[in-house]
Order: structure tokens, then sequence, then C-alpha cells
């Protein structure tokens, strides 16, 4: 009798925790994109998701492209904002996924690079002097959350660069989509790579954004 009430109890605790954690789950929210006044560009539209303890948004850019072409030698464009994220103690996210998608077209003699700062990660994309591309591109990035809280206010700030050397052809870059997974280890995979995909480590934070743009 006595191992049955205990056995009832410990029950009873666990499913008043298991309803905590859920509610914890069910206040996840984004909160509002305040975008920041230096941004050159805004999002086009904005959607998000929360669902079983995930969160995930998805960003079409407007006029995101930086371009050096005939007598211009070096472009640049911008996003930056942020998401003021509610997100309760107990509802740990301990894995991110970032998909970024473009156009990128450049001839030999030109370079591009993206420097991307999304929520506790940075990670700079470089295309150096002799690659040729056309076409669209695909970066899959991934980082691991520590403790599992992400940073309030909620970065997303993209900086794009592109340079040509003086004889050489053109280059532009775009950034068209940003799309975000965050929740358990496996959101690492949602995005699935393949041969057009180039997946890249999304590493913590190693230097300012704001020594970027000082740059």
């Amino acid at each position: 009798m006595r191992k049955t009430r205990v056995l009832g109890i410990a029950l009873s605790v666990l499913v008043a925790t298991s309803a905590v954690r859920a509610a914890d789950f069910v206040n996840l929210e984004w909160g509002e994109f305040k975008l920041a006044y230096e941004s050159a560009t805004k999002p086009k539209s904005i959607t998000t998701l929360n669902k079983d303890g995930e969160l995930g948004m998805s960003m079409a850019l407007d006029s995101f492209s930086a371009g050096a072409d005939g007598e211009k030698m070096e472009g640049s464009s911008s996003l930056a904002g942020e998401f003021v994220i509610q997100q309760p103690n107990y509802a740990k996210l301990p894995a991110m996924s970032v998909q970024v998608n473009g156009t990128l077209i450049k001839t030999a003699g030109t370079t591009a690079e993206l420097v991307l700062t999304i929520g506790p990660g940075e990670q700079r994309i470089q295309w150096k002097p002799d690659e040729v591309v056309a076409g669209k591109y695909s970066k899959v990035l991934s980082v691991d959350i520590k403790d599992g809280l992400l940073p309030v206010p909620f970065p997303i700030n993209v900086q794009a660069y592109v340079k040509r050397n003086p004889g050489s052809g053109a280059v532009l870059l775009t950034v068209d989509t940003i799309d975000i997974r965050i929740g358990q280890p496996n959101v690492a995979n949602y995005f699935q790579t393949g041969p057009e995909i180039q997946t890249q480590s999304l590493a913590l934070p190693a230097a300012s954004f704001d020594r970027e743009l000082r740059r």
C-alpha cells in the first residue's frame, strides 16, 4: 500500500512538471521585428512558426543586392534588426539551423562576402577572386545554443560586400530569403542539403558585429 502511494505521488509530480514544461513551450513567441535605422533594406514579408517546442521564421527580403560593374568598383547592402523573443527558462532550445538563399553573378577578379549575425552566432561567407559563379546559391548554417537559451533581443544582421579589380568584369550578390528553425538537436537536419547547397558551420560569436560595421 505504501509503495502504491509513493508511486502515485511520483506520477503526480511528473504530470505536473510535464504540464509546466508544455505550458512554457506554448508561451514561446518571436515577438515584433524591429528594423534598425541603419538598415539599407527591409523585409518584404515575415512568416513565423511556433509548434511543438520549435520556433521557425521565414523572411523574404526587399531589394537586398550589392553590385559592382563599369565604373563602380565596390558595393554593399545590409539588413539589420531584431526580434524580442519570449522564452521561458524551462523551454530549452539547444540547436538552430539557418538557410540563406540568393543569387550570385561573379566573374574572375571580383570578390563577394556575406557577414551574418543571426541569434547567438556569427559567420563569414566568402567567394574568392578566382571563383566564377552565375546562378542561385543556398547556404545551410547550424549552431549549438549555449544552455539552450536564446539572446534577447535576437539579432538578424546581414551585411553584403562586393568588389572588383580594375579591368575585371562584374559582380552582383543578392539575399532573397532567410529561413530559421530553432529547437531540439534534430532541427540541425531540417534543411536538406544537396549538390547545389554548401554547408558551413555557424560559429559562436568570435568578434563583435559592431567591429565589422566599423571596418
